[in-house]
């Protein structure tokens, strides 16, 4: 078609002159004839567009012959190593240099040395950017394979891996051969390396590469080309600077000045240490009206390459994305104008290299507009870096599709970039996929729900999880179904859980059908069928699996003891105990040792905790620690109890360790050790527990209270009232008005009550209360005083309210309204303290009294002697009552009362009884 064309046009021009179509009276029509020529030429471009030959690689580095170099005569910059900052600049007077900085030793350098110097024909050096590959690759190769013909390629992504190995071919047979190298491999490059290419390379032709580490060893190599990579490639990794290699670059005198990055704990790679970028970033950071236009082509250009999209970024689709970038740069609306001379002066720009930097983006072979190397360094760079714009994502999503789009969703996957890795991976269909990258899938499926049920996000999770337990993976797919199962049961979407509960079951997957049955009979007890949960843990149990059996006999002695079957409880318990297996083991102890408490069996309780606490299993083995500490405190050993507590804290568990560490300032405190009190308490307080803080601090507070240190006192009541801990706050604020009122600052105490009282703590919120109902009362104030009373009066707080009632019937008499005195008198009375509900019952016979009801007082009497709560109260009103019979001639019931008044405890009102009784007795005895 090409010659016909080109001929067709020729023709055209010969047939015009041949039949004087070309000729004006026998003259040549010049115009005419350039018009015809012209035409000719287009339709010879038009057709070869049309009929564009297969892409033709082009060596890069050749001799004057144009031939491949010897790998000894290539440069290191030609092999892709970039321009090192400490390389020794030209003498020109003298005619020397540029002398090559010197090579600074690393730990692979034998494996590079040994897979050169083997039959192996591929060579595969990778690791995190600027690690140092290229560099130890060429540095090596040249050294040891100085004959060979190297071909380097000019970077085109329409021509292939197989078309270069085709190319390079032809240089193979000559001795000593030839080697082919692959700088930089792209995923691209690396999804091409299968056995077909690797397994038939010629004769005398070796490959020499380098790539990123994920770019070979991560999800996105598809499984024939990991498979093939193993079998016919050695992949020698190059590790982050080793301590040896550190030591290497220090002792070098051309690097003395990086010393001190080599001393950081996790120094940069060697290479962004040894490469200039500095430049490049600036020029990208300038504030010129142009930076946007700027940053949007060289993030477009860069990101291209950063992802991995296949193909050529022509001039059409680079500026399709430029101007959605340069949209999301400036906040522009999608409607706005995106001018095209910008765009072109920015284009000229990144391609002009200038005196402080290279070039920074160039057109290559098929219009392709590739990045230089180091942008995507700078890219990636914490603090300067940029997030990989969504102008290409979002192009990536609309045009990839089939293998290329799973590729390039992995390639996400593997930089952690899993929010793109979702959007991608949403529009797949991997039932056609090759079995082995299905099975890749599959793990990445999984992960992805993991990652969003940890979030809370169960929405999220459920289609990957879906989608991994619908790949058939031996593994995966139980495992998806299981979690599956435990998914729909935090939902609440119980028949949902059960129904994947049961796939996974059906498997009969050796790890995940005993989870399934574990978690099904988890979900029965919930669902309050104790009868299906025993047999799905029995089940369980059945399986023998090596987790999941023990723990289902813990389980079981669980609800052996919910249902009150003590020695049904002790036996599972008692499985697991010695089934060896260290979490139920652990776990069956301690709840072993619950139950002998609660059975009575003290020192059994003490036996299993301590088992328990030789286990060392976190959480389970230092609550039995501080468990034992409790128990031989209760037993007034203060030794032991100290000897266990300081074991909880040396395990350093987040919630027993504060606690331990509190009772043991407490400990200390009680044995008048302020000093060793003051530690622990402190040490409590370092440790940030929400809850064991506070309390320490209070404890703090009191303590220096104690020692006559009122201003570090109030320092810690402060801190504890910052907390602003539900709990202890408002204790702190209390105390801290307590204090203020002891420095006589009424004005303070009050402000801290207030704060206190605001609160509505059960017990500090209403004792704030009462003692602001006495400020007032102090003041003078009835109604502000008669207020905070009441509202101490309507609180839970048996002592306060009590109190509070009692001041208010003091109040009331003062006011001379007895009617409100017997009131509030009535209410303490029957209130739910038994020493102030007594009181208020004598004071209430004394009202009476007063009102001359001689029947009611003497009711309240009896009340008082007969059920108070206060022995002695109940003796004042039996000696009272005793006098009142006496005057009344009843000597009888005298007796009775002072009898009752003898057997008391208090002395004094025994004494009194025992003359009333005397009295009558000389009395009886006179007659």
């Amino acid at each position: 078609m090409l010659l016909t064309g080109g001929g067709a046009a020729a023709g055209m021009v010969a047939m015009a002159i041949f039949g004087n179509q070309a000729y004006d009276n026998g003259r040549l029509q010049w115009l005419w004839l350039a018009g015809a020529a012209v035409s000719a030429a287009a339709s010879v471009w038009i057709a070869a567009l049309q009929q564009r030959v297969p892409p033709r690689a082009a060596l890069a580095v050749v001799d004057e012959r144009g031939r491949p170099r010897l790998l000894s005569e290539a440069s290191l910059a030609e092999l892709g190593v970039h321009p090192n900052r400490f390389d020794a600049v030209r003498d020109v007077a003298r005619d020397v240099g540029p002398e090559a900085a010197p090579y600074a030793a690393r730990d692979v350098d034998e494996e590079i040395v040994a897979a050169l110097s083997s039959a192996v024909t591929v060579v595969l050096v990778h690791g995190v950017r600027l690690a140092g590959a290229s560099r130890s690759l060429a540095h090596h190769a040249r050294r040891l394979l100085p004959g060979h013909r190297v071909l380097v390629y000019r970077p085109d992504p329409d021509v292939t891996v197989p078309q270069l190995v085709a190319h390079a071919s032809r240089w193979a047979a000559d001795a000593p051969g030839a080697v082919l190298w692959l700088d930089a491999l792209d995923p691209a490059q690396v999804a091409q390396l299968d056995a077909a290419v690797l397994s038939t390379l010629p004769s005398g032709l070796r490959i020499c590469a380098t790539a990123e580490s994920t770019l070979v060893t991560g999800t996105q190599v598809p499984a024939r080309v990991a498979a093939a990579l193993r079998e016919h490639a050695t992949l020698i990794r190059l590790a982050p600077l080793s301590e040896t290699e550190r030591q290497v670059v220090r002792d070098l005198l051309a690097y003395q000045s990086i010393g001190p990055a080599l001393d950081e704990p996790d120094p940069p790679p060697l290479g962004r240490l040894l490469v200039a970028l500095d430049s490049m970033g600036d020029d990208l950071l300038t504030g010129s009206e142009d930076s946007r236009h700027r940053q949007a082509l060289i993030r477009v250009v860069t990101d291209w390459q950063r992802i991995g999209l296949p193909g050529s970024l022509d001039r059409k689709v680079l500026f399709d994305l430029y101007g959605r970038c340069w949209r999301q740069l400036t906040g522009a609306g999608p409607a706005a104008q995106v001018s095209r001379s910008r765009f072109r002066a920015a284009r000229a720009w990144a391609e002009r290299p200038t005196d402080s930097r290279p070039w920074l983006i160039d057109e290559v072979a098929g219009g392709h507009t590739r990045p230089h190397p180091l942008l995507g360094v700078l890219a990636d760079a914490p603090g300067d870096g940029w997030e990989t714009t969504d102008a290409v994502w979002e192009y990536a999503v609309e045009t990839l599709a089939g293998a290329e789009r799973v590729r390039v969703a992995l390639g996400a996957y593997d930089r952690g970039d899993h929010r793109h890795t979702r959007e991608l991976l949403a529009g797949v269909d991997d039932t056609g996929l090759d079995p082995a990258d299905r099975n890749t899938l599959a793990n990445v499926f999984f992960t992805l729900g993991v990652e969003l049920y940890l979030a809370g996000d169960l929405a999220g999770a459920r289609p990957w999880w879906t989608r991994a337990a619908g790949t058939g993976h031996p593994d995966i797919a139980p495992a998806a179904m299981a979690n599956l199962g435990e998914l729909e049961r935090v939902a609440g979407t119980t028949d949902e859980a059960r129904r994947w509960f049961t796939a996974a079951i059906e498997t009969r997957h050796r790890e995940y059908a005993p989870k399934a049955m574990f978690q099904r009979a988890n979900l029965e007890q919930a669902q309050g069928r104790p009868a299906d949960a025993r047999r799905w843990w029995l089940r369980t149990l059945d399986t023998g699996h090596p987790d999941y059996a023990p723990m289902a006999m813990v389980r079981l002695g669980g609800l052996a003891s919910d249902q009150g079957q003590i020695d049904e409880t002790r036996r599972w318990f008692r499985r697991a105990a010695e089934s060896g297996h260290r979490a139920a083991a652990s776990i069956a102890m301690s709840d072993l040792a619950v139950l002998e408490r609660e059975q009575g069996n003290d020192d059994e309780a003490r036996r299993w905790w301590e088992r328990t606490a030789g286990t060392g299993y976190p959480d389970v083995a230092p609550r039995a620690m501080r468990n034992l500490g409790n128990w031989w405190k209760a037993r007034g050993n203060a030794a032991q109890a100290r000897h266990w507590w300081e074991r909880a804290v040396d395990t350093g568990d987040a919630e027993q360790a504060p606690v331990c560490m509190f009772n043991l300032g407490v400990l200390e405190r009680d044995r008048g050790d302020a000093g060793a009190a003051r530690r622990w308490f402190m040490a409590a307080v370092g440790t940030g527990h929400p809850e064991q803080g506070p309390k320490a601090m209070i404890s703090l507070g009191g303590l220096e209270s104690d020692e006559h240190d009122p201003d570090e006192a109030r320092r810690w009541f402060l801190r504890a009232a910052e907390t602003g801990d539900p709990e202890h706050a408002p204790h702190a604020l209390y105390n801290l008005g307590v204090l203020e009122r002891a420095r006589r600052d009424l004005l303070e105490a009050e402000q801290c009550w207030l704060r206190a009282a605001a609160t509505e703590h059960p017990e500090f919120g209403a004792k704030a209360m009462l003692n602001l109902g006495a400020v007032w009362h102090q003041r003078a104030n009835v109604p502000e005083a008669r207020r905070w009373w009441t509202r101490a009066a309507g609180t839970d707080h048996a002592e306060a309210a009590a109190i509070a009632m009692l001041n208010l019937a003091v109040l009331e008499g003062e006011q001379g309204n007895p009617g409100a005195v017997r009131h509030w008198l009535t209410r303490a009375a029957g209130g739910n303290h038994p020493e102030l509900a007594a009181r208020a019952m004598l004071q209430l016979s004394a009202l009476e009294v007063e009102q001359g009801d001689a029947d009611e007082a003497y009711r309240w009497l009896v009340t008082a002697a007969e059920q108070s709560g206060s022995t002695l109260i109940a003796a004042q009103a039996a000696v009272i009552l005793g006098n009142l019979e006496y005057g009344h001639g009843r000597a009888a019931e005298a007796v009775r009362w002072y009898e009752r008044a003898v057997a008391s405890e208090h002395r004094g009102m025994a004494n009194e009884a025992a003359e009333g009784l005397e009295r009558i007795r000389r009395e009886l005895a006179g007659a």
